[in-house]
């Protein structure tokens, strides 16, 4: 697994009760918003306010490969295909799934990220394979 970092963080223009980042390697690619019951997971727009942590660079495969992933799962339904909505500056974005648990998010992250690093740089996901 890689080591992924969830962060608990404060994101002007989203307002929800608790929200979280999923970071790897100063990168941010899905966002985690609470209502104070459950979380949505969704893919991740733009850069944290502080710009340290940057968005994912080709937001389409992030939105692509998120929904691949999602179908992969057996209680996935068939007819899963999730809206693309917009943020406020008009970029593209989906909500995932919803859940209760951080250990969900972190198990669907780090598929994804593995996927997105095998595409990107297949030098880093070979890395990945030697480390496991």
């Amino acid at each position: 697994m890689l080591e992924l970092n969830i962060i608990k963080t404060e994101k002007v223009g989203i307002d929800a009760h608790e929200h979280f980042i999923v970071e790897y390697e100063g990168v941010v690619y899905l966002r985690a918003i609470s209502n104070g019951h459950d979380f949505i997971a969704m893919t991740a727009t733009a850069s944290e306010d502080d710009k340290v942590i940057k968005a994912y660079k080709n937001q389409e495969k992030l939105i692509s490969t998120a929904i691949e992933i999602a179908k992969s799962y057996k209680n996935c339904p068939a007819n899963y295909a999730p809206e693309v909505k917009l943020d406020c500056c008009g970029r593209g974005y989906i909500e995932l799934f919803s859940f209760s648990y951080h250990s969900d998010l972190y198990r669907f992250a780090d598929k994804l990220l593995t996927q997105l690093l095998k595409s990107d740089d297949p030098s880093k996901y070979v890395e990945l394979l030697f480390t496991a």
